[in-house]
C-alpha cells in the first residue's frame, strides 16, 4: 500500500506544474488549490473511515512546528477580524487550506523521502526540457514578452522552481556519493546539467541567488567541510561572503533598472510598515494600499532617483515584507519563529539536510520574488517542512466519536469545495469571453463572489481600461493603479464632480510620474472648466516630461497641447 501511495505522490509532484499551466492564467492558483483541497479531504476521509474499523484510540503526536503553524493560521483569522475584512477573498482560504492540508499529509506520509526528492528532481528536468524547447522554438511560450517560461507565466517563477529542484538534486548527488549508490549517480549528474542549463535560460537573478544559498548549505554540511579546522573555516566564510557581495554587485549590474524597481517597492513598503507595524493592513492589504503610498512617496520626493523605474505594482518582490505589511510584525515574528524551530528541532540526518538545503533556496528566492503567488512554488513549503522529522512535545487521542464527527465535517467540506470548484471553472470561462469582440460584462452575482480576488482585480481592471469603461460603478472597488485612477477621474467628470476628478488625476500622476496620460487628463479637465492658468502649468509640465517610450499616442497628446498654445 505504501508503495502505491509513494508512486501516486511522486506522479503528483512531477505533474503539478503541468496542472498549473492547464488551469488557465487568471484563476490558476484558486482552481488548482481548491482541487487539491478536495483531493486531500477525500484522502483524509478515507483514512478516517479506515481507522474507524480499527480497535483502540488513535494517538496524534504534536511538535513545536505544528503548534507554530496552527498559531499562524489562527492569527491570520484574527487579523481578518481586526481589519474588518468581511469581504475578503474566500478563495484565498483554499490556497492556504491546501498548504496546511499538504503539510498535514506530508507529516503523516510514510513514503520514501528519497523517492519523493527524486520526483522533485524529475519535475525540475521536465521544466528545464520545456524551457530548452521553448528557447529553440519547438514549444510556444506562455507569455508573448518572454521566450522561456516553462509551465509558468513568467521566467521568474520557472527559474525559482528549477533552482529549488536543482538544489535538491545537488543534495541527492552528495547523498549518493556518500552512500556509494553508483546506480543513480549518472542520472543525477545528467539531471543537474539539464537543470543548470534550464536555469541559465530563465535569466532569473533571484533564482541564481537561491541556488547559491542552497549549494552553500550543502557544502556546510558536507564531510569535507567538517574536516576543515575552525581557523580555515573562518577564512572560507570570509571568502564566501566577499564572493557573495561581488556576485551580488554583478547580478545588480546585469539588470539595474529591474533591481532599482525592487528597491523602490521596498522603500515605499517601509512607509506602509511604519504606519501599521504590529497588525498590518489585512489579507490583501498590499494590493489595496501600495499604489496610494507610492503616490505619497513621489509627492514628498519629486526629484527621487526612482522616478524612471516607477510603475504599477502587483507584488512586493519580498514575501517577508508582504507578511509584515499584511499581518504586521506579530505575524512576521511567528514566521521567523516557525523557520527557526524547523532548523533547531528537526532531526539530524541526510534527508533532512537535503530538505533544509531546498528550504534555504526557497527562502532566499522568497526575499526577491513572489512564490506565495505561484502555487507550485508555494507547495514547496509544506512539502519540505512536512517531510522533516521533529522532536515530539505532546500528543492527544482521537476517539471513535471524534472520528465520526471529523468524517461528517470532511463530507460537508467536500460538498462545499466541489460547488466552489464548479463556480471557479464557470467564472474562468466568463472572464475569457471578456476580451472577445462582443464580450459582455460578468453578472452582478458572480462579481460579488469574486471581487475580493487579487488576480481577478488585475484582469478585470485591464479589461475596464481597454474598454474605457468610465460609467461602470465597479471602478470604485478595483484596487488602485495609475490607469484605474484615470478612469475614476473620467467617471467623476461624467457625474459632474470636478473636484474628485481632479483629485484622482493628480493621484494617478504621482503614482507613476513618467506616465503622460494622468497629466494629459488633468490638462483637459482644467481646459474644459476654464482654469487656464492651471492648464498652462500642466501643459508645460507635460512638454518637459522625460518619457520611457515615445509613441504615436504620446506625440498626439503633445501636438494637441502645442495647438492649445496657439490660441
Amino acid at each position: 500500500m505504501s508503495k502505491i501511495t509513494s508512486i501516486i505522490v511522486c506522479l503528483c509532484i512531477v505533474s503539478l506544474p503541468f496542472l498549473y499551466s492547464i488551469s488557465g492564467d487568471i484563476l490558476a492558483n484558486e482552481l488548482i488549490s481548491s482541487l487539491l483541497v478536495f483531493l486531500l479531504l477525500f484522502v483524509v476521509g478515507i483514512q478516517l473511515i479506515y481507522t474507524l474499523f480499527q480497535r483502540g484510540e488513535k494517538i496524534v503526536y504534536i511538535n513545536i512546528v505544528d503548534i507554530l503553524v496552527a498559531s499562524f493560521f489562527f492569527y491570520c483569522l484574527f487579523c481578518i477580524l481586526i481589519n474588518r475584512e468581511w469581504e475578503t477573498d474566500k478563495y484565498l482560504i483554499y490556497k492556504w487550506s491546501a498548504v496546511i492540508l499538504s503539510y498535514i499529509f506530508f507529516r503523516n506520509c510514510h513514503c520514501s523521502i528519497i523517492n519523493l526528492l527524486i520526483a522533485c528532481c524529475i519535475s525540475g528536468i521536465f521544466q528545464s526540457i520545456i524551457a530548452i524547447c521553448q528557447d529553440n522554438g519547438l514549444i510556444a511560450s506562455r507569455n508573448l514578452t518572454f521566450d522561456v517560461t516553462g509551465s509558468f507565466n513568467n521566467p521568474g517563477p520557472l527559474g525559482g522552481y528549477i533552482a529549488i529542484c536543482c538544489t535538491i538534486t545537488i543534495g541527492l548527488l552528495y547523498y549518493v556519493i556518500k552512500n556509494k549508490q553508483n546506480m543513480i549517480l549518472f542520472f543525477l549528474s545528467l539531471a543537474l546539467f539539464i537543470q543548470l542549463y534550464g536555469l541559465y535560460l530563465t535569466e532569473s537573478r533571484a533564482a541564481i541567488l537561491s541556488l547559491v544559498s542552497g549549494c552553500l548549505f550543502v557544502a556546510l554540511n558536507s564531510i569535507l567541510l567538517k574536516k576543515i579546522t575552525r581557523k580555515n573555516k573562518k577564512r572560507l566564510f570570509i571568502i564566501a561572503g566577499l564572493a557573495f557581495i561581488v556576485g551580488g554587485w554583478f547580478i545588480y549590474q546585469y539588470k539595474p533598472a529591474s533591481a532599482d524597481g525592487r528597491l523602490l517597492i521596498w522603500r515605499v513598503s517601509a512607509d506602509m510598515i511604519a504606519d501599521a507595524p504590529f497588525f498590518g493592513y489585512g489579507v490583501n492589504g498590499f494590493s489595496k494600499e501600495y499604489m496610494i503610498y507610492q503616490a505619497n512617496y513621489f509627492k514628498e520626493t519629486p526629484a527621487s532617483y526612482f522616478i524612471p523605474v516607477a510603475d504599477n505594482v502587483v507584488y512586493p518582490f519580498n514575501e517577508f515584507i508582504r507578511i509584515w505589511i499584511q499581518y504586521g510584525g506579530v505575524g512576521l515574528l511567528l514566521v521567523i519563529l516557525l523557520f527557526y524551530s524547523i532548523w533547531v528541532n528537526s532531526n539530524k540526518n541526510e534527508e533532512s539536510d537535503i530538505m533544509k538545503a531546498g528550504l534555504s533556496a526557497l527562502l532566499i528566492f522568497s526575499f526577491f520574488s513572489y512564490p506565495f503567488s505561484v502555487f507550485p512554488l508555494l507547495l514547496f513549503y509544506p512539502f519540505l517542512c512536512g517531510l522533516m522529522q521533529y522532536k515530539i512535545y505532546c500528543n492527544f487521542r482521537i476517539t471513535n466519536l471524534k472520528r465520526i464527527l471529523m468524517i461528517l465535517m470532511t463530507v460537508i467540506l467536500m460538498i462545499r469545495t466541489s460547488k466552489d470548484i464548479l463556480f471557479l471553472e464557470s467564472i474562468s470561462c466568463s472572464l475569457l469571453t471578456l476580451y472577445e469582440k462582443n464580450g459582455s460584462d460578468i453578472s452582478h452575482s458572480d462579481y460579488e463572489k469574486i471581487k475580493g480576488n487579487t488576480n481577478f482585480n488585475d484582469y478585470y481592471a485591464t479589461w475596464l481600461i481597454q474598454q474605457s469603461e468610465t460609467k461602470n460603478e465597479r471602478l470604485k472597488e478595483i484596487y488602485p493603479s495609475c490607469e484605474i485612477y484615470c478612469l475614476l477621474g473620467n467617471y467623476y467628470i461624467e457625474h459632474g464632480d470636478y473636484k474628485l476628478a481632479e483629485y484622482y488625476f493628480q493621484e494617478a500622476s504621482f503614482m507613476v510620474p513618467t506616465r503622460i496620460r494622468p497629466k494629459y487628463n488633468l490638462w483637459e479637465l482644467y481646459k474644459d472648466i476654464g482654469q487656464s492658468e492651471k492648464a498652462i502649468e500642466i501643459a508645460n509640465a507635460i512638454l518637459a516630461m522625460k518619457l520611457k517610450i515615445e509613441s504615436t499616442y504620446t506625440l498626439r497628446m503633445k501636438r494637441r497641447i502645442k495647438e492649445y498654445y496657439k490660441y
